[in-house]
């Protein structure tokens, strides 16, 4: 069995970016990292919808390779090359995405297989 976590930035009023797409008013700090940390930690399996997983993979499988890398982009960059991920999306295609099963239909079905 997988095991499953997902986190989410949600606003008071029920959104997750700003009317223009704007995410800055997440707080981002040590802390929330270290909490991250330990949390994906437990976990073995990421879940995304398209835009988020594109954004995550444009940024995630190299982030600590640099000179420069945080300790967050170390970690975090080791935990998600190595997580199963899985994205919720009607117009990704699957091939040739290590680690990545893209779920188009049945979501409920899909997920409590993969489960």
């Amino acid at each position: 069995m997988r095991k499953i976590i997902s986190f989410m930035h949600i606003s008071l009023d029920g959104f997750v970016a700003g009317p223009n797409g704007e995410m800055n008013w997440i707080k981002v700090d040590e802390e929330i990292f270290d909490h991250v940390g330990k949390r994906i930690g437990e976990s073995d399996t990421a879940l995304y919808g398209r835009a988020t997983y594109q954004m995550m993979e444009g940024y995630w499988p190299t982030a600590g390779d640099g000179p420069g890398a945080s300790k967050h982009d170390i970690e975090h960059s080791k935990w998600y090359k190595n997580a199963h991920k899985i994205v919720l999306s009607k117009t990704l295609e699957g091939a040739g995405l290590t680690n990545t099963t893209i779920i188009s239909d049945n979501l409920a079905d899909s997920l409590n297989e993969i489960k």
